[in-house]
């Protein structure tokens, strides 16, 4: 992280700098022809990022927030690929490997974590289509009562066209398990609605039986995300 954000940093000010020096005068240009110029700000750019200070900031990074009194930050789990949603089961089972929280990642994997803290897959593959960059994988929802565990994504269908859809993995109820029993796709739901990248399928919750879920405006037509119908 320490290593990206320095290169962020300094490919910014290049840019800042080229940009200033395109919109120069020819009178300007000729008071700052001296080369050292340039050098000498080079490096006292290198000097601030190579300080004490800047390494400790950039590197310690519960600094970055502010906690209560009474309240840590610590790493529980890590290994996780563009992780998007997190869902926690509400009334864990006693045991090491029941299920604690799933987590969705962007690429269309489902990861399940346990009391124990081990990491391991709950679904895999979820599409195999190529899609836009800020598109797959969005939300996560769990229903304790059925065991269900609902996730949502956006894929690309055989024509290319970005399309919401929601998968129900089934489990058992309250506890939850670390493998599905079964799977039902409600893909033939969203199949009239074209999605949009970034305006696409979203967050879901469970109220009363009842599964909602933000679907997006599309892009194109954002007049649809309020049509009940």
């Amino acid at each position: 992280m320490c290593v990206s954000y320095m290169n962020l940093v300094i490919r910014t000010s290049a840019v800042t700098l080229a940009g200033w020096q395109q919109n120069m005068t020819a009178s300007d240009q000729a008071s700052n022809s001296n080369p050292w110029r340039a050098v000498l700000g080079l490096l006292s750019l290198l000097t601030a990022l190579l300080s004490p200070g800047f390494a400790h900031a950039v590197g310690d990074w519960e600094a970055d927030w502010e906690i209560a009194d009474g309240f840590r930050i610590d790493i529980d789990t890590d290994g996780y690929e563009l992780p998007t949603a997190i869902a926690f089961v509400p009334n864990p089972g006693p045991d090491p490997k029941d299920p604690l929280y799933f987590v969705t990642e962007l690429k269309g994997r489902v990861r399940v974590v346990t009391n124990d803290r081990t990491v391991s897959t709950f679904a895999d593959k979820l599409f195999e289509s190529e899609f836009p960059p800020e598109s797959g994988m969005a939300g996560i929802c769990l229903d304790p009562a059925h065991g269900y565990v609902f996730v949502t994504f956006a894929y690309q269908d055989e024509t290319g066209a970005l399309r919401n859809n929601v998968i129900r993995f089934e489990t058992k109820p309250e506890e939850f398990t670390t493998n599905p029993s079964a799977q039902v796709a409600f893909t033939d739901l969203f199949l009239p609605f074209e999605s949009g990248e970034s305006h696409q399928i979203g967050a879901c919750q469970v109220r009363n039986n009842e599964l909602f879920v933000s679907v997006g405006d599309g892009f194109t037509k954002p007049h649809q995300s309020q049509d009940i119908d």
